[in-house]
């Protein structure tokens, strides 16, 4: 490429939304960037890529439809010409933090409704909360803590560590557990959960049910719960038995 600022693929229309999609502006496509396109195209919303690095824009233009400018976000208004006044996100993925502050500074200028960001280092969050930014910090140790989760308690269906703080997971209620035949609001008040721990659906074969007080638990549910802290195996064992 001649210019780090030369659009990648611009014969190529971006696959046209639906009235609810949305113009995300991604930065960076390494691991992380990869699959927030993959992801963002698949639910049909409008993306523009931004990367520096020559080889990964080049490949990215050929494996996306998406609109990709080879450059770096600092130079010039590239977020102007990547259609920074009309998006709805704008999200940093790179492995600089300097630049990932910066792409969040320029969105904030450009009025950008949503921002998000990787933050490498914690000591750099502060920074990035005077903005005001959506941060996930550590993503290597989100993803160790998942699988650990797993292997930790293999009753756990999925778990999820939030960027925010807490888990979200899914477990089944085994025949043995003390929740069986007791309702929420009875599980509620024998306190046989702790406080910081909340049912949010109940999933009973193709039934959906609602995590409220009249709800009544059976064996082989799957119980979708949210804990502000992680669980610990004897407060998990509520649930298998």
């Amino acid at each position: 490429m001649a210019s780090r600022r030369q659009i990648v693929g611009l014969e190529r229309s971006p696959q046209q939304g639906t009235p609810s999609s949305m113009y995300i502006i991604v930065v960076g496509c390494g691991s992380i960037g990869s699959r927030m396109i993959e992801l963002a195209i698949a639910d049909r919303h409008e993306v523009v890529l931004i990367e520096e690095r020559a080889d990964r824009a080049e490949a990215a233009a050929r494996r996306y439809d998406a609109r990709v400018l080879h450059a770096n976000i600092a130079h010039g208004d590239i977020l102007k010409e990547a259609g920074g006044d009309k998006a709805d996100a704008l999200i940093a993925t790179t492995s600089d933090d300097s630049a990932n502050l910066m792409t969040m500074f320029l969105g904030r200028q450009a009025g950008i409704r949503s921002l998000v960001t990787l933050v490498s280092q914690t000591d750099h969050v502060p920074l990035f909360e005077r903005l005001g930014v959506q941060i996930l910090t550590d993503p290597d140790v989100i993803v160790a803590r998942h699988l650990y989760g797993f292997v930790r308690q293999p009753a756990i269906v999925e778990f999820v560590t939030l960027p925010g703080g807490g888990d979200l997971f899914e477990i089944v209620v085994a025949p043995g557990s003390p929740l069986v035949g007791k309702s929420l609001a009875e599980v509620g008040e024998a306190k046989l959960l702790p406080e910081s721990t909340l049912i949010l659906t109940v999933e009973r074969g193709e039934l959906l049910l609602p995590g409220r007080g009249a709800t009544t638990l059976q064996a082989a549910d799957h119980l979708r719960i949210y804990s502000q802290s992680t669980l610990k195996s004897d407060q998990l064992r509520v649930f298998t038995g």
